[in-house]
């Protein structure tokens, strides 16, 4: 006997399949930052010499399975949201400095300045503006993006609460716009991604129109020239354009999540970064179902991870 699923159960079904996205989101950003770790730095072709295709957690500086910075600095604002059940950026930046002080293994060098003047006293906002002035308004690292997918995940219902927390909560460490609507641009396909929409790399687009010249650009050769086609272990690749670029033409590639994110972490470069945001993309399409299982019973503190997932779940997808 066959009969269509009532509107109870389509509902439950439909929100394992977020709930399911959730947890791909998360743990696939902390998976492509653990398994970029041994690839962080070198060029394409030490990549290749070194590893071939780099398909398992390696020990390097890094244990095999251990994540970096990226997904620690993420834990900081998922664990944040979920105790305050709002963006509280003071909170954040406590946690963030915490973390420095506890931890701090593989903090970038514009974070570690920011952090170390709120750890003296000043504003958390204050001091990501001077750091950046310092620099002549220069610096545009790529540690604001590598962060930002757990405001997708909470903020996945309401584009525009999603761009103003994204914007900032990339500020406390990160204040220059390219960095924050490269963090918008991310958030909003995420947020696409969870629902199911199919336009995500589009609906980033649109958000980011008119807003920064060099990431519509970035977004735009991101959906014409593939993975492997790209250069990226470069001078620039520490830059957030650089990382959102080849995240977004991972993302447009199409290739299942294992194939993909072997892809980008191959190419060498700030591979854990680049590994994690295109991670939280492809996990947030494909599901935690998705990530192979010797990726993710591999990869050290996974059942906090998916706690998280189902915490931020909770809070952002019942409401």
């Amino acid at each position: 006997m066959h009969h269509d699923l009532g509107e109870e159960e389509e509902g439950l079904v439909r929100d394992q399949r977020v709930r399911d996205r959730f947890r791909g989101c998360l743990v696939g950003l902390a998976v492509g930052d653990a398994l970029g770790a041994a690839a962080e730095f070198l060029s394409e072709e030490q990549v290749r010499a070194q590893f071939g295709q780099l398909r398992d957690y390696r020990d390097s500086y890094w244990r095999a399975g251990q994540y970096t910075d990226d997904t620690a600095m993420a834990r900081c604002i998922a664990e944040s949201l979920v105790q305050h059940r709002d963006v509280v950026l003071s909170d954040i930046a406590d946690r963030f400095v915490h973390w420095m002080l506890t931890d701090g293994a593989g903090i970038g060098s514009q974070t570690a300045a920011v952090l170390t003047q709120i750890h003296a006293g000043q504003d958390a906002l204050a001091a990501s503006d001077q750091v950046w002035e310092q620099t002549g308004r220069r610096a545009a690292g790529n540690g604001g993006v590598m962060r930002c997918a757990p405001i997708a995940l909470f903020r996945w219902r309401s584009q525009k609460a999603l761009i103003r927390d994204s914007c900032d909560t990339c500020r406390l460490t990160h204040a220059d716009p390219r960095c924050q609507w490269s963090c918008v641009a991310t958030n909003v396909a995420i947020a696409a991604l969870l629902a199911g929409r199919d336009a995500a790399h589009q609906e980033a687009g649109s958000a980011v129109l008119g807003r920064c010249g060099e990431l519509e650009r970035a977004l735009a050769t991101a959906a014409r020239v593939r993975v492997s086609e790209m250069r990226i272990d470069g001078w620039d690749q520490g830059y957030t354009l650089v990382t959102t670029k080849v995240a977004f033409a991972a993302l447009c590639d199409g290739k299942p999540f294992e194939e993909a994110l072997v892809g980008v972490v191959g190419k060498g470069g700030d591979a854990d970064t680049n590994g994690a945001v295109a991670g939280a993309l492809l996990g947030a399409r494909d599901g935690y179902e998705a990530i192979p299982a010797r990726w993710r019973e591999g990869l050290l503190a996974h059942g906090e991870l998916v706690a998280l997932s189902d915490e931020l779940f909770e809070i952002a997808g019942a409401h």
